[in-house]
């Protein structure tokens, strides 16, 4: 059947079988894969999924996809209180889910304000459901509904997805206190990303560190020989075009790349707001023909175009803990796993992400010089590149398959 719907989870089935209420804020949506993973290996590890959310967008799950609980048995409470009113009349028309509604109110601490009482009685209902562990992808809605969770009774996790970007609405520091060591563990991808949850107000006992994984099975290992004499050397950015991301640092090194007499072509994949400052930059320094602009690729030519590059390269920069910063950067792991040379800024969590020298390289960020002598130590050792190549396939294999992180996570829901 095809969702959205609210269903109780399967009475039926064996009684080891782990049941997981998953909450996000908008769900399903075009920008979450490390959520859908998730939700996809607690099944293939035999667990039972639901999943509620704040919001919703239109999004067709993949055929592949479409027998899975995930993609079917979800729920959304909406936004604004009239939706959340049809909703709730919607659900609260069934008796049991009535009683049970009732009962998980009268167990439950009502919040102060009256527009908080009647958002708390409103989306009662969506938490009835009787799961063994509740794994919320939202601070912001866990916190709202931490009440509720609480009366629920199952164990909370919460999975630290990193900072919020500027302009996004965030919480208080005294309800990420209250939030975060309300939870039985929290999961994040990297040391860094445990770091900087506890520099925003979060405390817990039980953070675990488990990154976010890709499917191998949809990144074949096709690595490129080094260029020979004349042809171009591909490198490769992809991710959103904002400032964070440091691009520019790479457009001022591929200048310097090519005054230094390499063969250079820079290609962008990803869209946002520093674009044209990009275009500019690049036409200022004469490389219109030499940095190229794709957009935003999916699929099948997103993987075409990895396996079109040399080397790809992750320059975000370093915050000052008021602004954005990569935790992990799953793009690198993309980029090893289809056979790049990957060099990453020394920003974040991407140190954590690259074994220096062995599977990938490290660059000081904001330094477009360190980045030219990098690259042209790589050029200059192609005997070395199959080995760095295979290396960077075997990382990711060891330490971020779907199939190995998701034992890990379902392995930190059976220990709660």
């Amino acid at each position: 059947m095809p969702g959205p719907s609210f269903k109780a989870f399967d009475k039926n089935g064996d009684h080891q079988q782990l049941k997981v209420l998953t909450l996000a804020a908008m769900y399903p949506s075009k920008v979450q894969p490390w959520m859908i993973n998730h939700l996809y290996q607690i099944e293939q590890n035999g667990g039972q999924n639901r999943i509620i959310s704040v919001e919703t967008e239109d999004y067709t799950f993949d055929e592949a996809l479409a027998d899975f609980d995930f993609a079917n048995y979800y729920w959304h409470m909406g936004s604004e209180r009239k939706e959340q009113l049809v909703n709730a009349v919607k659900q609260l028309r069934e008796p049991q889910i009535l009683k049970n509604t009732c009962k998980l109110l009268s167990q439950s601490s009502w919040p102060d304000s009256i527009k908080k009482k009647v958002r708390h009685g409103l989306n009662a209902y969506s938490f009835t459901l009787k799961p063994d562990v509740i794994h919320s992808h939202s601070e912001i809605a866990g916190s709202r509904f931490l009440s509720l969770i609480e009366a629920n009774g199952a164990p909370l996790v919460h999975t630290f997805h990193g900072q919020t970007p500027v302009g996004v609405p965030s919480i208080s520091t005294e309800a990420r206190l209250r939030y975060s060591q309300a939870a039985r563990a929290i999961l994040v991808n990297t040391q860094f990303a445990k770091r900087q949850y506890e520099a925003l107000g979060a405390k817990n006992s039980n953070f675990v560190i488990i990154p976010q994984g890709i499917d191998l099975s949809q990144w074949d290992f096709a690595p490129l020989p080094p260029p020979v004499k004349g042809e171009p050397l591909h490198i490769l950015t992809v991710g959103r075009i904002v400032e964070e991301k440091g691009h520019k640092y790479v457009i001022e090194a591929l200048k310097l790349l090519t005054e230094k007499g390499v063969n250079a072509c820079y290609h962008i994949v990803g869209r946002g707001p520093e674009l044209s400052n990009l275009q500019q930059q690049t036409k200022a320094l004469g490389l219109t023909n030499k940095v190229i602009f794709h957009g935003v690729l999916t699929g099948q030519a997103l993987k075409q175009q990895y396996a079109q590059s040399h080397i790809f390269v992750l320059p975000s920069l370093k915050g000052d803990g008021q602004l954005w910063e990569e935790t992990q950067g799953v793009v690198v792991q993309e980029a090893q796993a289809s056979g790049r040379l990957v060099i990453g800024a020394d920003s974040g969590g991407i140190p954590e992400s690259i074994v220096d020298g062995e599977n990938g390289f490290i660059v000081p960020d904001r330094e477009p010089n360190a980045l030219v002598h990098k690259i042209i130590d790589i050029v200059n050792a192609p005997e070395k590149w199959q080995a760095w190549q295979q290396a960077g396939r075997n990382w990711t294999q060891s330490h971020y398959d779907l199939k190995v992180v998701g034992a890990r996570v379902y392995d930190v829901y059976k220990n709660l």
